[in-house]
């Protein structure tokens, strides 16, 4: 049990550290036995014990496989570049314009601390003209956007210039 709650730890450490990541990999390696993790915004899930002991060569294939896994496959989202200092995002707009990239300071203004969470974090654009969040939202929730929409003309409130659904946990 130590173990699973220095896991948990780190990954949370990871979590914040990268907050628009969507899960992460992770695995025990205990003296004859090997055990996988992904962790993502629900919590933890793991496979069975590998008995390395009678098959090493386990082993070598997944540690070969993580090696060999493409950014999205590791959690990352392909939907977001990362280029010196910088993300960008590009997100539907509506109107003639259709799409706008939005360029994002490296640092949120606002992120969650817990794993488990919805996962919300807002950044400044570098023009100082928006902000841009990225939540989870729950199976079945409304979607904040659709919300947004409804209360446009409603003073003090948010105004939506672009949105986007990038994925559901039953795609990864």
């Amino acid at each position: 049990m130590d173990k699973f709650l220095q896991l948990s730890v780190l990954m949370r450490e990871l979590f914040f550290a990268q907050p628009l990541r969507w899960f992460a990999h992770a695995f025990h390696l205990f003296k004859k036995s090997l055990l996988l993790w992904v962790y993502d915004r629900s919590g933890p899930y793991c496979g069975s014990y590998i008995d390395i002991s009678k098959s090493p060569q386990t082993l070598v294939y997944v540690l070969a496989a993580y090696m060999s896994m493409s950014d999205a496959e590791l959690g990352l989202d392909p939907n977001i570049k990362y280029e010196a200092h910088q993300i960008t995002v590009t997100m539907d707009v509506g109107g003639p314009e259709k799409e706008r990239e939005f360029k994002l300071s490296p640092k949120p203004v606002a992120q969650q601390t817990s794993l488990v969470s919805r996962g919300t974090s807002c950044y400044h654009t570098l023009e100082g003209d928006c902000a841009v969040k990225f939540s989870w939202r729950m199976y079945g929730d409304n979607s904040e956007a659709e919300l947004l929409k409804l209360a446009k003309d409603v003073d003090g409130m948010a105004n939506l210039m672009g949105l986007r659904d990038f994925v559901k946990i039953s795609d990864i």
